[in-house]
């Protein structure tokens, strides 16, 4: 989930007032857009841009990177030894006679012999010697074994059988390149071409050694998010007013449309926790595991991911009561709905029924839901998620969380948080209520408290029976206003809509 200093800051400071390697490098370490050889638009940027920001690697000067330039072995294993975090203190002098003492690659060579990452030519090291790409994948295999990194959804080819010049693999880097290959570390070079002899450039190296590092902190290799990136939101004249959020979100959307002639989509799902409604919209990754899409419209399992690349189960309530906000998806950009079926197990189907073609989803992808694809860039979204979580009262931390990766994807500051609203499911509600509040100023509505008081009755043109009295007595919605112990009935419903037309007309959202 992506966060940000401030955030961070902010909710500390909320949360406390509520509740009372050795270096082995010569090169120098600048941004990545510092460099004007590197065009960060590039097939290479986003590898080039991560290996410099987690000190991975680093330029050649400080304004260069030298993408061209061809990548040795010595700047592999330096790479492999970071990678490693072990300490390098010990490792003084390296038996080869092409190695000598004090050189900046001399640590890292000592210590790749050593944990059994690399080996010798033969006739010395060959520090400055290009590194092929059977020499990199057999190194970066035996890394892996070495410090137990594996890739948990690995889907590559199991066998290098599938290139044409897979026999050109030398023998003693067959199960290292094919331990490459399956996990997604280096794949062809098209027309189902390994080139295992070939060397490797500076920003080919980047982009494995992302991937490399990626696998080691994630237990998978950097997810395709191609779909999510080409998603543009634009800027419409008469933007939509969307409405996210659980079983609480499914009644009120209708008065806005049908009392006030606004235009409203409702994208909630009963039993929706706030980090699936994020999911939905759009602020926290959704990702798919690898699978095959069928060319026909059947369906086929499929295992979802959190945005820590987490199993999803069926069991935390996600699409439980229905996919309205997802589906249809797109996934490899294959356009189809993804449900729970009743055995507990999440399926996919695409929608074009003309023949197609199978396809390989390789890597964890991120999909893209219809409640994305449907955003425009000035649209106006009203939030009420958090009554599915089962939140103590001092966890608004988390709601906040989930609702500002939302607000920081929508990137507009038309949004109203709408507060919760049952003391039953949590005694201590208000408090709960003053860190949103807090956080969130004149955006918060505060629609809870308001249905405490009279003016609540009178705008829904009935007496509070004594029954009513009783519940607010001990800080409970009335039952006048509830078909539930939680939900809200038609009065709450009419009442919420009221609400949010006049915070939004006092936001200067709309016009009354």
């Amino acid at each position: 989930m992506k966060k940000t200093f401030f955030r961070k800051i902010a909710l500390t400071a909320l949360s406390l007032l509520l509740a009372s390697n050795s270096a082995i490098s010569v090169f120098c370490a600048p941004v990545a857009d510092t460099f004007t050889d590197v065009n960060l638009n590039a097939w290479y940027g986003k590898s080039v841009e991560y290996v410099v920001e987690n000190e991975i690697m680093k330029g050649t000067s400080s304004t260069k990177f030298a993408p061209a330039m061809e990548f040795s072995r010595a700047m592999t294993v330096q790479v492999l030894a970071r990678l490693s975090g072990d300490d390098f203190a010990d490792y003084k002098t390296a038996e080869f006679p092409d190695v000598a003492e004090g050189e900046w690659y001399t640590a890292a060579i000592a210590w790749a012999v050593d944990k059994g990452v690399a080996k010798g030519t033969g006739r010395g090291f060959d520090p400055n010697g290009s590194v092929t790409r059977e020499q990199l994948a057999l190194m970066i295999a035996q890394f892996a074994d070495k410090y137990g990194v594996s890739n948990k959804y690995a889907a590559g080819p199991d066998t290098l059988d599938v290139f044409n010049d897979s026999k050109n693999v030398s023998s003693w880097a067959v199960d290292g390149m094919a331990w490459a290959v399956y996990n997604g570390i280096i794949s062809g070079k098209g027309d189902s071409v390994l080139d295992p002899k070939g060397t490797a450039t500076r920003v080919e190296a980047a982009k494995i050694f992302y991937f490399v590092d990626f696998m080691i902190k994630n237990g998978v290799v950097p997810p395709d998010t191609t779909d999510f990136d080409a998603i543009e939101m634009e800027y419409v004249d008469n933007p939509t007013i969307l409405c996210w959020g659980d079983s609480m979100t499914q009644g009120y959307p209708d008065y806005l449309r049908k009392d006030y002639k606004l235009k409203v989509r409702n994208l909630s799902s009963g039993g929706e926790k706030a980090e699936f409604v994020s999911m939905k919209q759009g602020g926290t990754p959704l990702y798919v595991a690898p699978f095959t899409i069928p060319a026909t419209t059947e369906k086929v399992a499929i295992t979802l991911l959190d945005d820590t690349f987490r199993e999803i189960h069926w069991e935390e309530g996600f699409l439980y009561l229905g996919n309205n906000g997802l589906t249809p998806v797109l996934i490899h950009g294959i356009k189809g709905n993804v449900h729970l079926g009743d055995d507990g197990i999440y399926y996919f189907n695409r929608i074009e029924t003309t023949p197609q073609k199978e396809v390989e989803v390789t890597r964890p992808t991120r999909v893209v839901t219809n409640g994305m694809r449907i955003q425009n860039a000035n649209d106006i979204h009203l939030i009420f998620s958090g009554p599915s979580n089962g939140y103590e009262w001092y966890e608004y931390d988390k709601l906040i969380e989930a609702q500002s990766d939302m607000i920081e994807y929508m990137g507009t500051d038309h949004y109203i948080i709408i507060s919760l609203t049952s003391w039953y499911y949590l005694p201590n509600v208000d408090k709960f209520n003053e860190g949103l509040k807090e956080y969130y100023g004149e955006k918060f509505l505060d629609f809870r408290s308001y249905l405490l008081t009279d003016e609540a009755f009178k705008a829904a043109g009935i007496e509070p029976t004594e029954q009513d009295l009783e519940d607010i007595a001990i800080g409970e919605i009335p039952s006048s206003f509830r078909s539930d112990l939680e939900h809200g009935n038609h009065y709450f419903n009419k009442l919420l809509a009221d609400q949010l037309y006049l915070k939004m007309i006092e936001l200067g959202y709309i016009e009354g």
